[in-house]
This record gives structure tokens, C-alpha cells and sequence, in this order.
């Protein structure tokens, strides 16, 4: 049974600590494209995890995952995974 738009709000802001759309915006206007967005929420979470902060650390790389899966894999369409809006 699909989720409803609360509980997918409410996953949203377990997983990334955001909405998707809002997630969806900051690739969408970063400068540098999606590689270097995933590669600098990456980045962000090797600091979180030197400061002891291991859940801040879990959704950054939740945000770099759907960084490659959904704007790296629009260009190559190839090597996107199964839709995580197929699955919530």
C-alpha cells in the first residue's frame, strides 16, 4: 500500500533531514553540478563523523546517494537504481 504524502514527509526528514523538493533544489542550483554536490555532502560527512556526530554523518551520505541516483543517473540513465519514489 503506498505511503501517504505525511508519512513520505515523515521519511524525508528521517533519511535526508530535509524534503526531497527542497534536496532536489540545492543540486538543481549548486554551482559545480551534481558531482560536486555529492562529493562535497560526502566530504561534509567524513567531518560530521570526525566530530562524533555519526547521524548528521548518515544523512549526508543519504543525500549524496540520491545525489548520484537521481541527478548523475538523468544523464545516464543506465546506472540508476530502483526509484525510491517507486518504493515509499
Amino acid at each position: 500500500m503506498p505511503l501517504t504524502q505525511q508519512e513520505r514527509d515523515d521519511f524525508d526528514q528521517r533519511c535526508y533531514g530535509m524534503h526531497r523538493l527542497h534536496v532536489a533544489s540545492l543540486v538543481d542550483t549548486a554551482l559545480g553540478g551534481p558531482q560536486m554536490v555529492a562529493m562535497s555532502f560526502l566530504s561534509d560527512a567524513q567531518h560530521m563523523l570526525e566530530m562524533n556526530d555519526a547521524e548528521e554523518a548518515r544523512k549526508l551520505m543519504n543525500l549524496a546517494k540520491w545525489t548520484i541516483n537521481h541527478r548523475l543517473s538523468e544523464s545516464d540513465p543506465s546506472m540508476r537504481r530502483g526509484s525510491l519514489d517507486q518504493l515509499i
